[in-house]
């Protein structure tokens, strides 16, 4: 046999890899930042069909890429494994894996950021990269506040972005002054200083039906107490409080 026949019916070493494309790469660099998906956003994310995301999850799981599981009651999730994560990070990822306690949450703030800017990674610094950023800190030294990330909105500017699901009592996001009821300590206040910190002056509050009317209340009546305590001049901060109800993907599918 000539050699060159040798040559062709020689199988490729690579035969039956994955190779991974630049779309998979985009899809695998938002989960990592966002920690996972459940394949109804992964379908959302990429225009085909809840099916069709189905096997996009068969075919990077067979790669080695992500793990799969059924976690909560709407569609099978696929986050990535831990080499993974660590190599669109940057840096060494803790392993992480969805639980039915949190789900709900993570759901909400990826659906949140596909509604506002896509998978365009320029326009989002997420939670997960904040947290890197803020760095080791002590035993006994509390943390900054997190929050569930930042847009870059078109002109450059930054918003602050808080995804809420249940709402908290009035007394934590705007601590009640028994003598004047003008002070302005509270989650609002803190969340207003972490703005400043990130270079933020929009704050938008995203909110489950349940959490709207009281987030609403508390950041007028916070932005009333800001006039009062700068004598009648404007918060320097713009507050955005918006429904989930007009982000597709939210919550699981009914």
């Amino acid at each position: 046999m000539l050699v060159e026949e040798q040559r062709q019916r020689r199988k490729r070493s690579d035969v039956g890899a994955v190779r991974q494309t630049a779309r998979d790469a985009q899809l695998l660099e938002f989960m990592t930042h966002q920690y996972g998906l459940p394949l109804d956003l992964v379908a959302q994310a990429t225009g085909v069909s809840t099916p069709r995301s189905y096997a996009l999850g068969s075919r990077w799981k067979k790669a080695g890429w992500v793990e799969t599981g059924k976690v909560d009651p709407g569609p099978t999730w696929v986050w990535p494994r831990r080499a993974m994560a660590s190599q669109y990070l940057g840096w060494d990822a803790p392993y992480w894996r969805p639980l039915a306690t949190t789900t709900a949450h993570t759901r909400a703030v990826a659906a949140v950021r596909l509604h506002r800017v896509g998978l365009d990674a320029s326009r989002w610094i997420s939670e997960r990269s904040l947290r890197h950023q803020q760095g080791y800190r002590e035993r006994g030294v509390s943390e900054p506040h997190t929050p569930d990330g930042i847009e870059v909105l078109p002109d450059g500017q930054r918003a602050l972005i808080e995804v809420e699901l249940t709402a908290k009592s009035p007394g934590r996001y705007l601590v009640p002054n028994a003598r004047t009821f003008q002070r302005t300590e509270g989650l609002l206040q803190t969340i207003s200083v972490r703005a400043d910190q990130l270079g933020c002056n929009t704050i938008a509050y995203w909110c489950a039906p349940s959490a709207l009317s009281v987030v609403k209340a508390q950041v007028e009546e916070y932005q009333q107490r800001r006039r009062v305590e700068s004598n009648g001049r404007p918060d320097d901060k713009t507050w955005v409080v918006r429904g989930l109800e007009e982000v597709p993907g939210w919550t699981v599918p009914r």
